[in-house]
């Protein structure tokens, strides 16, 4: 999210100019720090793809290293099966393009809308200004994400730069 962010920030002051992501649609293992890319669950390749569009992403990518690494087709234990066998996430990112292409048509004259940032910033971005003195320059105000289950006790941090309004 925190990535998305900044591509969305410079996108805004730099342009307007629209801007892509990546979609994590591989696995893998980076050898030289162990940092493990795994496959996407379907909710989670739901979010990917959806969140990236609310950032105002133009176009989605969904990168494949190689044969061995893709989450969206099954390998074949006798070796190199190409992208013959598809499987269940296969179905779902194919669900998630359809749904992106029909929103695509609404989404792609869409300006983005300015975050709100403190009245006494000397420099001030784009947008208006918020009306409190205590407001956190950094906080998006223009996205709202609406977590998961929300009868759920599970403790799930916001993303960098939101904030839980959610009464405690």
């Amino acid at each position: 999210m925190s990535d998305l962010e900044r591509y969305r920030a410079d996108a805004i002051n730099y342009g307007p100019i629209p801007f892509a992501a990546y979609m994590q649609t591989f696995n893998s293992v980076e050898s030289y720090d162990s940092r493990v890319y795994r496959n996407p669950s379907a909710s989670e390749l739901r979010f990917n793809n959806f969140s990236a569009l609310a950032f105002n992403a133009k176009m989605l990518i969904g990168f494949e290293y190689n044969a061995g690494a893709a989450a969206l087709f099954n390998i074949l234990p006798n070796g190199y099966s190409g992208d013959t066998y598809t499987n269940a996430l296969y179905a779902e990112q194919a669900d998630v393009n359809h749904r992106a292409t029909v929103l695509g048509r609404s989404l792609a004259c869409l300006k983005p809308v300015y975050d709100l940032h403190q009245v006494t910033d000397s420099n001030p971005p784009p947008g208006p200004a918020s009306a409190y003195p205590s407001f956190t320059d950094g906080t998006i105000t223009s996205i709202l994400i609406l977590k998961g289950n929300p009868g759920s006790t599970t403790n799930t941090s916001e993303p960098n730069g939101f904030v839980d309004d959610r009464p405690r």
